[in-house]
């Protein structure tokens, strides 16, 4: 049974997305004018095409993603997650010494443990690991390894090296494959590009087998000792649901959202007001995540 919902999800989850769903209606109205039901045709295909450009129109597809993104703060400043500095630096590696207003930050967060700040104040010291989740990626050794990750995993590893550039003591957690197998696991994508951009490859733990972000969280689990202090890196429209199913697990993540689709417009342009391909794809991201919010407790150990 478990193995038959986890080909289900993806397949009702594609279907129920709002291109293919809204044509799917298209096409009932059209079906239903053909054999002369007039009225539920032509209802069924006004309805259809403006389900279509209300998806792909700024104000609604911001209003569904923009709850998701900002669920969590950006962890815009990961000095403030160091009790007492920045730690050695890695062997090769620029990076800056945090200037003295981050000091005094980092210091207020030691000083002050009843105010914290999702991911920003008094966060714990001695970060064990930083998470990248998985996502897509299309190998090819013609292509520099950043070409080869999708936009998505593109940002979520550049959030990763950047956290931890700036925490050279924790390890950097790649995790992901291919749900069919059918391309090497998006993980050792994550882990070439990592190394060139110049992190250590003894700091980088590849965790290859996990195809869903409940199998994620599970591995991230069974390596991590006890209750060690890590940062969970995902896009911000799927961090909420990346939180679930590692606080169902027991652990209590820093979140790092990164990827923020939405608010990229003044509204002041005649282009930011109307329908487009970008807005039905931020559209379709947010669908993605309530159904899988909504499908999330199916993911659960029973």
């Amino acid at each position: 049974m478990e193995n038959l919902l986890a080909h289900l999800k993806p397949l009702v989850g594609a279907l129920l997305m709002p291109l293919p769903l809204f044509l799917g209606l298209t096409l009932l109205g059209l079906g239903l004018l053909a054999a002369g039901r007039r009225r539920w045709g032509w209802r069924l295909v006004v309805i259809a095409w403006l389900g279509l450009a209300l998806a792909a129109w700024r104000p609604v597809a911001d209003g569904l993603l923009g709850p998701l993104e900002n669920r969590y703060p950006a962890l815009t400043d990961p000095w403030s997650l160091v009790a007492a500095g920045p730690g050695p630096r890695e062997a090769g590696q620029d990076v800056a010494e945090p200037d003295a207003p981050r000091r005094e930050a980092a210091a207020q967060a030691t000083a002050e443990p009843s105010a914290r700040h999702l991911g920003t104040a008094d966060a714990p010291a001695g970060i064990a690991a930083i998470v990248v989740l998985g996502g897509g990626w299309w190998p090819n050794d013609q292509w520099p390894s950043g070409s080869q990750l999708s936009d998505s995993s593109a940002q979520r590893l550049l959030e990763g090296v950047r956290l931890a550039r700036a925490l050279p003591a924790a390890r950097l957690i790649l995790t992901g494959a291919d749900r069919q197998g059918e391309i090497p696991p998006v993980a050792l994508g994550y882990a070439q590009a990592a190394r060139e951009l110049g992190i250590a490859p003894e700091r980088i733990q590849v965790l290859d087998t996990p195809v869903d972000t409940a199998q994620e969280a599970r591995a991230v689990r069974a390596v991590l000792a006890g209750d060690s202090p890590l940062i969970l890196v995902t896009s911000a429209a799927h961090l909420p649901r990346a939180m679930r199913h590692f606080q169902a697990l027991g652990l209590d993540p820093i979140p790092a959202p990164t990827q923020h689709l939405a608010g990229r417009a003044t509204g002041r342009r005649l282009a930011d007001w109307l329908p487009s391909a970008s807005h039905l794809r931020k559209t379709e991201a947010a669908w993605h995540e309530y159904l899988g919010l909504l499908a999330w407790r199916w993911d659960q150990p029973r």
